[in-house]
């Protein structure tokens, strides 16, 4: 057989891909495992080192911010300001240059009862200040926290970021104490700084990374950060739940698994092992090849050719084991789809056949007349309860055998299914003019003809079952399910009325 012939090709060809797949893939797996994660390893390491430097800086920032605070509020002028507020204190003092000087969004004085003494707020963008009330129940609750955990009688101011109205801000908290730094329990004061662009910049300036600051308001949205390439997040938490975000874009950046010069030289070697692979797995098919024409016949006639058709003892082997192969897959096959459409307790047609073959007859134009049966046993639940499950499943399977051997002699077709549970389908099809009631009828008094005791039931002393049907006279299946609704409503009612009897009626769209 030549290499031309199509069949051949295909699996010569795919042997050599193989061959040079797993070469790739190994190779692949070397780089990844061995360089690429090796040199992502020291990439990681450099760019933990930047969020330090950012971390380091930052909390440099809120170091110079609490300890201006603390300069101001280890001071006896103010101690008096916060017993006896002055105008002239707040003029010459706490003016609006003592927030600019520092570049502060607002300052706030405190009662050691944590009321209000003075505040001021400073509008950058406006450049005139302006009101302060919405930074208020947030800063207090920040004080109210440091004063618990706070508990030293000398200068210690404390920082926290802090989000209000989704924009972040640095507080600096700190007590009021006399001008030695001691006997600390005068008040509070509180400084708060905006971070704006200009609190970016500082930082980005000093550490040479460019930073963004944004945000989170709950768990939820910190798990939600977008996962990019050389970008890291430091979160500062902010009360229970949210946080500011410092989003990092990093000067190390992350390696490229491959790059061009070792694609191309991937490509070139493959490409060698690729065609020395077609030859030498050719060679090794050309055997197989010949008892293909073998398998040929035993693929047309079913039947095992002679032992001298095949070349050797173990490709005789190989055409008897596909064989039996063909012969089992297609035993389990129907038997698989058997087992799909029937009940297996009562070897009836499930629902899923039922719906199948009774849209069938509705499209089958020679039935001008259908009874559909919907029947549900009396009291089953009581049965099962005190007669046991095993005796519950054996009244099944009488109730089924005694469906599907009911004779009806108007009924060109027939089809008896489980509905679910202890509910029985029956659809009857024919030519002639049915009697829905009578069909019903047949249907309750067989199965009342049992007579299998039920000493529970509060109907009978017998099984019993309620039989809903509905005559369609103009079958259609386009009202499929108006026809179970309309039998299912008849059964409804016979049960309402106290059960082991029918309810019959045609069916009306």
């Amino acid at each position: 057989m030549k290499l031309s012939h199509f069949r051949l090709r295909s699996l010569v060809t795919s042997v050599s891909l193989v061959v040079v797949s797993l070469f790739i893939i190994l190779y692949l797996s070397f780089q990844y495992f061995w360089v690429y994660q090796k040199r992502v390893t020291e990439v990681h390491e450099l760019q933990a080192e930047e969020n330090t430097r950012v971390s380091t800086i930052l909390g440099i920032k809120g170091a110079e911010m609490t300890a201006s605070l603390e300069d101001y509020a280890a001071w006896q002028e103010m101690i008096e300001f916060i017993r006896h507020p002055s105008d002239e204190f707040k003029e010459e003092s706490m003016n609006t240059h003592a927030l600019t000087s520092n570049k502060l969004e607002a300052f706030f004085m405190f009662t050691p009862q944590f009321k209000l003494s003075w505040g001021l707020r400073y509008d950058y963008d406006a450049e005139k200040n302006t009101s302060y009330e919405e930074l208020l129940p947030t800063i207090k609750q920040f004080l109210k926290h440091y004063d618990d955990i706070t508990q030293k009688e000398e200068v210690d101011a404390s920082y926290n970021y802090i989000v209000i109205n989704k924009v972040p801000y640095l507080l600096a908290m700190s007590r009021v104490c006399e001008s030695d730094g001691f006997n600390c329990h005068f008040g509070y004061m509180a400084f708060l700084k905006k971070l704006r662009s200009q609190f970016l910049q500082e930082i980005e300036q000093t550490t040479g990374l460019k930073i963004d600051v944004s945000v989170i308001s709950n768990k939820h949205e910190k798990a939600d950060l977008p996962k990019e390439k050389n970008v890291s997040y430091i979160i500062k938490p902010c009360g229970m739940t949210g946080g500011v975000v410092f989003k990092v874009h990093h000067n190390v950046k992350l390696p490229e698994f491959l790059n061009w010069d070792d694609m191309i030289a991937l490509g070139i070697f493959s490409l060698v092992m690729f065609s020395i692979n077609m030859v030498f797995v050719s060679m090794i098919v050309k055997p197989v090849v010949a008892a293909n024409k073998t398998l040929e016949m035993y693929k047309e006639s079913g039947e095992l050719p002679k032992s001298d058709s095949f070349i050797s003892l173990e490709l005789k082997q190989f055409g008897r084991t596909i064989y039996r192969l063909v012969n089992d897959l297609e035993r389990s096959r129907e038997q698989l789809q058997w087992q799909s459409e029937h009940d297996s307790l009562t070897q009836l047609a499930n629902r899923y056949l039922l719906e199948k073959e009774f849209l069938t007859i509705l499209d089958d134009s020679s039935y001008n007349s259908i009874v559909l049966c919907l029947g549900d046993i009396d009291h089953f639940k009581a049965y099962n309860d005190n007669y046991g499950h095993i005796s519950g499943d054996n009244v099944l399977y009488q109730v089924s055998n005694c469906l599907n051997s009911i004779y009806f002699s108007s009924g060109d077709r027939r089809i008896v299914a489980r509905f679910g549970g202890e509910e029985f389908c029956v659809v009857v099809a024919s030519k002639q003019q049915l009697d829905a009631t009578a069909i019903a009828t047949s249907i309750n008094e067989s199965i009342a003809d049992l007579g299998i005791e039920h000493a529970f039931s509060s109907t009978k002393n017998i099984i019993t079952m309620s039989v809903g049907a509905v005559l369609i006279q103009s079958p259609s299946p386009q009202h499929y399910l108006k026809y179970y609704q309309a039998a299912d409503r008849n059964l409804y009612q016979a049960k309402n009325e106290g059960r082991n009897r029918v309810i019959g009626s045609n069916f009306a769209a």
